[in-house]
């Protein structure tokens, strides 16, 4: 690995640390090891890495792909689910919400706190995802994240356009009686006309929003600890639709 690439990795390593607020002492108190060994790690003067930056990233729960990939500025790896995969999960629909949350490295007692699951239930929940590779079931109430990176369904398979289904729903309808939209929220809707080249632009420069945002929300995800992060959900969708205004008011 030459200098610079070891030295961007650890510029990258230094700011996942100053992001989640932990000191060297303090991590090296955790890694049973001295401060001058955190900081001879994290100040390298030859090309060769030591063994204490594996244990380091570890103990951030962050991959050295995930890491190269900061450091590159680049939006994550991305991972998809097979095809016994989504089998499983057309069959089982609500354990892709558990694998969510474990996916989002939630603790298990958070988890049957929100789905009102026993352990006993939540357990017999995750050897199912085991079976199928998403997860490892370790002893001591762990699980790990089998796929490394980023989940996306692919789109308009059976399991995207039956979740599209089930969730989309929910969340405009928080829009549709929500009569004031503040800080917290956004609502844009319109429908005018424009040429095809136009239309073709704003399409291009959706997608240039949605990939700028993707890659923000990764480095806030590696820099920062998870009770600064928000949650949020957008829906972007456009297309050649003409609304119905002579309905307007029937059903009324």
């Amino acid at each position: 690995m030459l200098q610079v690439e070891y030295n961007s990795l650890i510029d990258s390593l230094k700011a996942v640390l100053k992001g989640r607020g932990l000191s060297y002492a303090e991590l090296a108190s955790v890694l049973s090891t001295s401060e001058v060994t955190i900081k001879r790690v994290l100040s390298p003067k030859t090309g060769q890495y030591s063994p204490r930056f594996f244990e380091i990233l570890e103990h951030l729960d962050i991959s050295l792909f995930d890491l190269v990939d900061l450091a590159k500025g680049k939006s994550g790896r991305k991972f998809w689910l097979s095809s016994e995969q989504e089998k499983y999960f057309l069959k089982h629909l609500a354990h892709f919400a558990i694998f969510r949350e474990v996916y989002r490295k939630r603790s298990l007692v958070s988890i049957r706190d929100r789905f009102g699951l026993s352990k006993k239930e939540l357990f017999k929940i995750l050897l199912g995802l085991e079976k199928i590779n998403l997860v490892e079931v370790m002893p001591g109430d762990l699980v790990r994240v089998v796929p490394c990176g980023t989940l996306e369904l692919k789109l308009n398979s059976p399991l995207e356009m039956k979740m599209r289904r089930e969730l989309t729903g929910p969340f405009l309808e928080e829009f549709y009686n929500l009569e004031i939209i503040g800080d917290s929220k956004s609502f844009l809707n319109s429908e005018i006309e424009m040429s095809k080249q136009c239309y073709k632009d704003f399409q291009k420069e959706l997608k240039e929003i949605e990939r700028k945002y993707c890659q923000l929300s990764f480095r806030d995800k590696s820099l920062l600890p998870a009770d600064q992060l928000l949650s949020i959900r957008w829906l972007l969708a456009s297309g050649n639709y003409t609304t119905s205004w002579e309905k307007l008011g029937q059903h009324q």
